[in-house]
Protein backbone atom coordinates (compact mmCIF):
# COMPACT_ATOMS: atom_id res chain seq x y z
CA UNK A 1 0.00 0.00 0.00
CA UNK A 2 1.37 3.49 -0.45
CA UNK A 3 1.54 6.21 1.89
CA UNK A 4 1.30 9.88 1.85
CA UNK A 5 3.99 11.87 3.32
CA UNK A 6 4.20 14.72 5.72
CA UNK A 7 6.80 17.24 4.33
CA UNK A 8 8.11 19.27 6.54
CA UNK A 9 9.82 21.35 3.98
CA UNK A 10 9.62 22.47 0.35
CA UNK A 11 12.72 20.09 -0.37
CA UNK A 12 11.20 16.88 1.27
CA UNK A 13 8.13 17.47 -1.05
CA UNK A 14 10.16 17.86 -3.98
CA UNK A 15 11.90 14.92 -3.13
CA UNK A 16 9.07 13.02 -2.74
CA UNK A 17 7.32 14.05 -6.35
CA UNK A 18 10.99 12.99 -7.39
CA UNK A 19 10.99 9.70 -6.36
CA UNK A 20 7.72 8.48 -5.95
CA UNK A 21 5.91 6.84 -9.00
CA UNK A 22 2.49 6.21 -9.18
CA UNK A 23 -0.34 7.87 -10.99
CA UNK A 24 -1.10 10.54 -8.82
CA UNK A 25 2.45 11.84 -8.61
CA UNK A 26 2.75 11.62 -12.22
CA UNK A 27 -0.37 13.83 -12.79
CA UNK A 28 0.37 16.35 -10.10
CA UNK A 29 4.05 16.63 -12.45
CA UNK A 30 2.07 17.13 -15.34
CA UNK A 31 0.06 20.12 -13.63
CA UNK A 32 3.00 21.80 -12.68
CA UNK A 33 5.05 21.93 -15.32
CA UNK A 34 1.96 23.54 -16.69
CA UNK A 35 2.01 26.49 -14.44
CA UNK A 36 3.26 28.93 -16.45
CA UNK A 37 1.35 28.26 -19.77
CA UNK A 38 -0.69 31.32 -20.26
CA UNK A 39 -3.17 28.68 -21.39
CA UNK A 40 -4.10 27.49 -18.18
CA UNK A 41 -4.12 30.96 -16.76
CA UNK A 42 -6.83 32.03 -19.10
CA UNK A 43 -8.54 29.50 -17.71
CA UNK A 44 -10.94 29.56 -14.04
CA UNK A 45 -8.58 27.85 -11.74
CA UNK A 46 -8.61 25.93 -8.11
CA UNK A 47 -5.80 25.65 -5.63
CA UNK A 48 -5.31 22.02 -4.61
CA UNK A 49 -3.21 20.73 -1.97
CA UNK A 50 -0.77 18.77 -3.19
CA UNK A 51 -0.94 16.45 0.25
CA UNK A 52 -4.14 17.27 1.41
CA UNK A 53 -5.11 19.07 4.82
CA UNK A 54 -6.51 15.83 6.52
CA UNK A 55 -2.84 13.83 5.67
CA UNK A 56 -1.71 16.87 7.70
CA UNK A 57 0.16 18.45 4.21
CA UNK A 58 1.19 22.11 5.29
CA UNK A 59 -1.36 25.07 4.34
CA UNK A 60 1.64 26.82 2.25
CA UNK A 61 2.33 27.72 -1.28
CA UNK A 62 4.92 25.39 -2.35
CA UNK A 63 2.19 22.87 -1.37
CA UNK A 64 -0.55 24.04 -3.77
CA UNK A 65 -0.46 23.91 -6.98
CA UNK A 66 -3.45 25.24 -9.32
CA UNK A 67 -5.77 23.44 -11.27
CA UNK A 68 -8.69 23.33 -13.35
CA UNK A 69 -12.03 22.21 -12.11
CA UNK A 70 -11.89 19.36 -13.74
CA UNK A 71 -8.24 18.69 -12.91
CA UNK A 72 -9.13 19.40 -9.34
CA UNK A 73 -11.71 16.35 -9.71
CA UNK A 74 -9.32 14.20 -11.13
CA UNK A 75 -6.63 15.17 -8.24
CA UNK A 76 -9.09 14.00 -5.50
CA UNK A 77 -10.35 11.07 -8.08
CA UNK A 78 -6.39 9.41 -7.80
CA UNK A 79 -5.66 10.41 -4.12
CA UNK A 80 -8.50 8.05 -3.55
CA UNK A 81 -7.74 5.17 -5.37
CA UNK A 82 -3.81 5.69 -5.13
CA UNK A 83 -4.06 5.61 -1.52
CA UNK A 84 -7.02 4.70 -0.60
CA UNK A 85 -7.82 7.80 1.16
CA UNK A 86 -11.84 7.96 2.30
CA UNK A 87 -11.35 12.17 2.79
CA UNK A 88 -10.64 12.54 -0.96
CA UNK A 89 -13.59 9.75 -1.84
CA UNK A 90 -15.84 12.23 -0.02
CA UNK A 91 -14.59 15.16 -1.70
CA UNK A 92 -14.83 13.32 -5.26
CA UNK A 93 -18.52 12.42 -4.16
CA UNK A 94 -19.10 16.32 -3.39
CA UNK A 95 -17.26 17.40 -7.03
CA UNK A 96 -19.60 15.20 -8.51
CA UNK A 97 -23.33 16.52 -6.77
CA UNK A 98 -23.47 12.84 -5.00
CA UNK A 99 -24.56 14.10 -2.40
CA UNK A 100 -26.48 11.86 -0.58
CA UNK A 101 -22.95 9.28 -1.02
CA UNK A 102 -20.67 12.19 0.33
CA UNK A 103 -23.04 12.80 3.17
CA UNK A 104 -23.24 9.03 4.37
CA UNK A 105 -19.39 8.87 4.13
CA UNK A 106 -18.84 12.43 5.89
CA UNK A 107 -20.53 10.38 8.47
CA UNK A 108 -18.76 8.06 8.47
CA UNK A 109 -15.61 9.76 8.51
CA UNK A 110 -16.99 11.97 11.74
CA UNK A 111 -17.73 8.33 13.80
CA UNK A 112 -14.30 6.74 12.73
CA UNK A 113 -12.25 10.19 14.25
CA UNK A 114 -14.01 10.15 17.22
CA UNK A 115 -14.06 6.19 17.63
CA UNK A 116 -9.96 6.75 17.34
CA UNK A 117 -9.30 9.78 18.96
CA UNK A 118 -11.74 8.69 21.93
CA UNK A 119 -13.69 11.71 21.65
CA UNK A 120 -17.41 12.85 21.29
CA UNK A 121 -19.54 9.61 21.58
CA UNK A 122 -16.41 7.71 22.39
CA UNK A 123 -15.24 9.93 24.85
CA UNK A 124 -15.19 7.92 28.52
CA UNK A 125 -15.47 11.14 30.68
CA UNK A 126 -18.35 12.03 28.48
CA UNK A 127 -19.89 8.84 28.92
CA UNK A 128 -18.98 9.00 32.42
CA UNK A 129 -20.95 12.08 32.97
CA UNK A 130 -23.56 10.74 31.12
CA UNK A 131 -24.15 7.56 33.05
CA UNK A 132 -23.50 5.64 30.56
CA UNK A 133 -20.71 4.15 31.72
CA UNK A 134 -18.68 4.13 35.05
CA UNK A 135 -15.94 6.51 36.08
CA UNK A 136 -12.28 6.33 35.31
CA UNK A 137 -11.60 4.20 38.32
CA UNK A 138 -14.32 1.76 37.82
CA UNK A 139 -13.16 1.83 34.47
CA UNK A 140 -9.76 0.83 35.14
CA UNK A 141 -10.56 -2.06 38.00
CA UNK A 142 -12.61 -3.72 35.10
CA UNK A 143 -9.97 -3.72 32.88
CA UNK A 144 -7.93 -5.06 35.58
CA UNK A 145 -10.22 -8.20 35.48
CA UNK A 146 -10.41 -8.58 31.99
CA UNK A 147 -6.51 -8.72 31.76
CA UNK A 148 -6.90 -11.12 34.44
CA UNK A 149 -8.92 -13.60 32.52
CA UNK A 150 -7.39 -13.21 29.30
CA UNK A 151 -6.15 -16.79 27.91
CA UNK A 152 -2.95 -17.61 27.82
CA UNK A 153 -2.60 -17.65 23.51
CA UNK A 154 -3.00 -13.88 23.88
CA UNK A 155 -0.07 -13.13 26.85
CA UNK A 156 2.50 -13.52 23.92
CA UNK A 157 0.76 -10.96 21.66
CA UNK A 158 0.20 -8.41 24.27
CA UNK A 159 3.38 -8.49 25.92
CA UNK A 160 5.26 -8.81 22.41
CA UNK A 161 5.46 -7.25 19.03
CA UNK A 162 3.02 -8.25 16.32
CA UNK A 163 2.36 -7.88 12.61
CA UNK A 164 -1.10 -8.16 11.42
CA UNK A 165 -2.35 -8.35 7.50
CA UNK A 166 -5.45 -7.28 5.95
CA UNK A 167 -6.21 -9.24 3.04
CA UNK A 168 -8.33 -7.24 0.94
CA UNK A 169 -5.35 -4.25 0.66
CA UNK A 170 -2.28 -5.84 1.42
CA UNK A 171 -1.80 -3.47 4.21
CA UNK A 172 0.46 -4.73 7.31
CA UNK A 173 0.09 -3.79 10.77
CA UNK A 174 2.83 -3.77 13.19
CA UNK A 175 1.75 -3.31 17.02
CA UNK A 176 4.29 -2.58 19.34
CA UNK A 177 4.89 -5.13 22.39
CA UNK A 178 3.31 -3.87 25.35
CA UNK A 179 1.15 -0.81 24.00
CA UNK A 180 -2.14 -3.04 23.78
CA UNK A 181 -3.64 -4.03 27.50
CA UNK A 182 -6.54 -6.18 26.35
CA UNK A 183 -7.66 -7.68 23.00
CA UNK A 184 -10.03 -4.62 22.71
CA UNK A 185 -7.37 -2.66 22.42
CA UNK A 186 -5.76 -4.69 19.57
CA UNK A 187 -9.49 -4.26 17.87
CA UNK A 188 -9.23 -0.73 18.24
CA UNK A 189 -5.77 -0.85 17.16
CA UNK A 190 -6.67 -2.27 13.98
CA UNK A 191 -9.81 -0.14 13.97
CA UNK A 192 -7.36 2.50 13.14
CA UNK A 193 -6.74 1.93 9.57
CA UNK A 194 -9.06 3.51 7.73
CA UNK A 195 -9.79 1.33 4.64
CA UNK A 196 -10.95 -1.44 6.91
CA UNK A 197 -12.31 0.91 10.28
CA UNK A 198 -14.79 2.85 7.64
CA UNK A 199 -16.54 -0.21 6.55
CA UNK A 200 -16.56 -2.01 9.65
CA UNK A 201 -19.90 -1.20 11.62
CA UNK A 202 -20.11 -3.91 14.45
CA UNK A 203 -18.63 -2.87 18.10
CA UNK A 204 -14.77 -3.15 18.51
CA UNK A 205 -15.45 -6.18 21.47
CA UNK A 206 -17.12 -8.34 18.24
CA UNK A 207 -13.90 -7.90 16.87
CA UNK A 208 -11.77 -9.00 19.60
CA UNK A 209 -14.11 -11.83 19.42
CA UNK A 210 -12.93 -13.01 16.02
CA UNK A 211 -9.31 -12.06 16.81
CA UNK A 212 -9.27 -14.41 19.67
CA UNK A 213 -10.63 -16.92 17.78
CA UNK A 214 -7.73 -16.35 15.48
CA UNK A 215 -5.35 -16.22 17.79
CA UNK A 216 -6.26 -19.88 19.76
CA UNK A 217 -6.16 -21.43 16.28
CA UNK A 218 -9.97 -21.64 15.80
CA UNK A 219 -10.26 -19.79 12.58
CA UNK A 220 -7.18 -18.39 9.48
CA UNK A 221 -8.53 -14.68 9.84
CA UNK A 222 -11.38 -11.90 11.54
CA UNK A 223 -12.67 -9.93 9.19
CA UNK A 224 -9.90 -10.08 6.65
CA UNK A 225 -6.97 -9.80 9.23
CA UNK A 226 -4.59 -12.44 9.66
CA UNK A 227 -2.36 -12.88 12.50
CA UNK A 228 0.88 -13.51 10.97
CA UNK A 229 4.20 -13.20 13.68
CA UNK A 230 5.22 -12.29 17.09
CA UNK A 231 8.26 -11.53 18.32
Amino acid sequence: MTFLPCPLTEEELRFYLATEKNAYVDFIGQKQSLQTCSMLLKKPTELHHIIPLHAKGPDVAWNLVRLSKSDHQRAHELLSKVYQSPCDLCALRFRQKHYRVAYQLRIQLSHFSQRVNQNGFWNSQTQSLNGKKGGSVKEEKKRLTYRQKVSDAWKPILNSQSLWYYKKTGFFMEIPAFSCFLPADVALTLLSYPAFGLSYTAKPQSLASSLSRVVNQKRKSASGWVLMKTN
